[in-house]
């Protein structure tokens, strides 16, 4: 549940000192109703959407222009996958009450969620949202990806330094941690990439990519056969207990047994899992046909 959800339905208590009657009473009741729909998620969300409507139009009823309504409606539409919408009400909700910080961190998160990483839009809700909560650990993890995934990849030790910002505030913040791995591991940091990952595997024993990219590099480091068998040993447990149809683990166990731990039969197992797995436009799949003729012939 979101933790602005528990305020809407701790604050729908104060209901009780209104008139069954009376607007502000209604107002305040769809709100909380909306609320409760919100936090169960999937099917329930249109039933929020309808609540938080109604709140809108009492506000309107009562010649009041609702910021809390307009912030639940972007909510709302967010999590129901209708970005237009949400932004909408998110900007109105920053027109009304300019002071509202969760409606400027949503704005960036729909923007984020649309790959709208260093757009100018984008910088103004994350400015807006960092100066009225700078400290607040969401907003600096989504500076961070706007670093990471903007400005060309230029800013990747600005990123590092972003999400080390979230991990003072929260330590246990898994996606800062992870990121913070990616970003060692593409600036080629491996020590300080690899203990990141561990963490993070060690936190979340399931967490997929984590698990991947630490045996990566114990693949792509100066190799021995312990590291190779410290790689082989991970993606195999992805392929076997986390997800069988894991392309990129596929692709890997396929280099490995070409090339690492020799093993014909089980290379070209591995890259046909891969082909089979594989998102069409993957850059590896002409390569990996060509090193499949060449091994089967």
């Amino acid at each position: 549940m979101h933790n602005s959800v528990r305020f809407i339905l701790i604050f729908a208590i104060c209901t009780s000192a209104y008139s069954a009657d009376s607007l502000l009473y209604q107002y305040r009741l769809k709100l909380a109703e909306g609320g409760q729909f919100l936090s169960r998620g999937g099917n329930d969300i249109p039933s929020a959407l309808a609540r938080f409507s109604m709140a809108n139009k009492i506000a309107a009823d009562m010649n009041m222009e609702s910021a809390d309504a307009h912030f639940w409606l972007a909510l709302a539409n967010s999590d129901y996958g209708q970005d237009i919408p949400a932004i909408q009400h998110a900007k109105k909700a920053t027109q009304i009450n300019p002071q509202y910080a969760n409606a400027w961190i949503l704005l960036a998160q729909i923007y984020v969620k649309q790959k709208k990483f260093d757009t100018d839009e984008t910088e103004n809700a994350i400015r807006e949202a960092m100066k009225l909560q700078p400290n607040d650990a969401t907003i600096l993890f989504i500076r961070g990806l706007t670093f990471y995934y903007g400005y060309n990849g230029n800013r990747k030790d600005d990123a590092i330094r972003a999400f080390q910002e979230v991990l003072k505030i929260n330590p246990n913040h898994l996606p800062a941690l992870f990121y913070l791995g990616l970003c060692c591991f593409d600036l080629k940091y491996m020590s300080n990439a690899i203990s990141h990952f561990h963490k993070v595997v060690e936190q979340e024993p399931r967490h997929t990519e984590a698990r991947f990219y630490y045996a990566v590099i114990y693949r792509q480091q100066p190799i021995t056969p312990q590291k190779i068998d410290i790689a082989e040993q991970q993606f195999l447990l992805i392929i076997d207990k986390l997800d069988p149809n894991h392309a990129e683990s596929h692709l890997q166990l396929g280099h490995l047994y070409q090339f690492d731990k020799p093993n014909r039969e089980k290379s070209i197992l591995h890259y046909r899992r891969f082909l089979e797995t594989a998102p069409l436009e993957h850059q590896w799949i002409p390569i990996v046909n060509q090193y499949l003729t060449g091994i089967t012939q």
